[in-house]
């Protein structure tokens, strides 16, 4: 199910960034959004929701798939995770949403799994690895990482934890929480040379 979904995606996001990024640390999935939900739903909207609660929301239904993103998001890392994980419903859950509720989290037990796989592609779309590893290599900071793909401090910190985790195998909790609070408190290339994080 998430190749036959990915291809199109994989398509627009290989036609578009090889048009807009001439390296690795140029990447921002900013320049995709939201032209891909053009190409990938039916409908794209911009809503302002009452509620701040609701960020947005992918509907499937007799007229197709819609895409809504609330228009009272002032953050813009805070929209662009949003879009990312709407598009991540799109590729990953398309073809179960007529069977889940995304608004009624009571009736739906396996609800709050579905939500941990738009995070987790959001924030793999955002910062992929090979992106993350390049910062740090070119010695930039969070700060810098944060501004250069326009994601949050904290979808910067999730994918260093991620990367520690999945890639590196270190299990210790203490032991993530020290390299990435070494890796915050830099502010300079030289810091950035001499922490943990860009050692390993």
């Amino acid at each position: 199910m998430f190749i036959k979904n990915a291809v199109p995606i994989l398509n627009f996001l290989y036609k578009t960034i090889n048009h807009q990024v001439s390296n690795l640390v140029d990447y921002s999935a900013s320049y995709i959004f939201p032209d891909i939900f053009y190409e990938l739903t039916d409908a794209y909207l911009e809503y302002p929701f009452k509620s701040k609660n609701i960020l947005g929301h992918t509907l499937k239904d007799e007229l197709g798939l819609t895409v809504t993103i609330n228009q009272n998001i002032d953050d813009n890392s805070r929209k662009l995770f949003t879009s990312a994980h709407e598009l991540g419903h799109v590729v990953l859950h398309k073809n179960l949403m007529p069977t889940f509720d995304f608004t009624n989290i009571e009736n739906n037990i396996d609800l709050s799994y579905v939500e941990q796989q738009a995070n987790w592609f959001a924030a793999n779309l955002l910062l992929p690895t090979q992106v993350l590893y390049a910062h740090i290599i070119e010695y930039h900071t969070i700060k810098q990482i944060k501004r250069f793909s326009g994601i949050s401090m904290e979808s910067a910190k999730y994918r260093i934890d991620a990367v520690l985790t999945k890639k590196y195998w270190i299990q210790h909790p203490t032991l993530i929480d020290a390299i990435i609070k070494d890796y915050l408190e830099c502010d300079s290339a030289q810091s950035v040379k001499s922490s943990t994080l860009y050692t390993l």
